[in-house]
């Protein structure tokens, strides 16, 4: 079986900004006014952050998941930065709102089994990370390293896309998280 790639479906489903809304918008404009209206955004939802358990292993042991109503922090979460959790949790909040879009089982199945939805909605996600960061005066090249080097790799190593062509995943991820930067 060949590798899979993008359809311009995907990159449009990608490139969506309908969970980027004004709620995201008007947040604070420091990190810590940031990171509290995150945190009560979650608690008005009804989402519960908390620490991830074990049974999610070492190798996804750090990073931070949306599942349902659960916002559950990798390890190390409380040494992070206060701009990097505002960051993590403005991420996690576009999941929150595509988990309420799709519904959980439409939502749980394609993340699991499509890796090209599964490459969408990180590429929404991370896009957001990308705007906080931005808010929060992060310098034009870094936010451009992000965007083009950081978030493809991490897309590429950790959210098993293999099937998928590498260059489409760098390529369409770079090109719309260069939008928010």
């Amino acid at each position: 079986m060949g590798l899979i790639k993008l359809r311009d479906s995907d990159v449009e489903l990608a490139s969506w900004t309908r969970f980027h809304d004004e709620d995201l918008e008007n947040f604070g404009r420091d990190a810590a006014a940031m990171l509290a209206d995150a945190e009560k955004w979650a608690r008005d939802n009804g989402y519960v952050i908390k620490p991830k358990t074990s049974f999610f292993g070492s190798r996804f042991s750090k990073m931070t998941t949306t599942y349902y109503k659960e916002i559950r922090v990798g390890d190390g979460w409380e040494d992070y930065s206060i701009p990097r959790k505002a960051s993590v949790l403005r991420h996690e909040i576009v999941h929150a709102k595509q988990w309420r879009h799709f519904g959980r089982a439409s939502f749980g199945a394609n993340y699991i089994f499509s890796a090209r939805f599964r490459w969408a909605m990180e590429v929404q996600a991370y896009r957001e990370s990308v705007r906080a960061y931005r808010v929060l005066g992060a310098k034009e090249d870094w936010l451009r390293n992000y965007a083009t080097r950081e978030v493809p790799d991490v897309l590429w190593q950790n959210y098993m896309l293999g099937v998928l062509r590498k260059g489409d995943v760098y390529e369409h991820a770079a090109r719309i998280l260069l939008r928010a930067a």
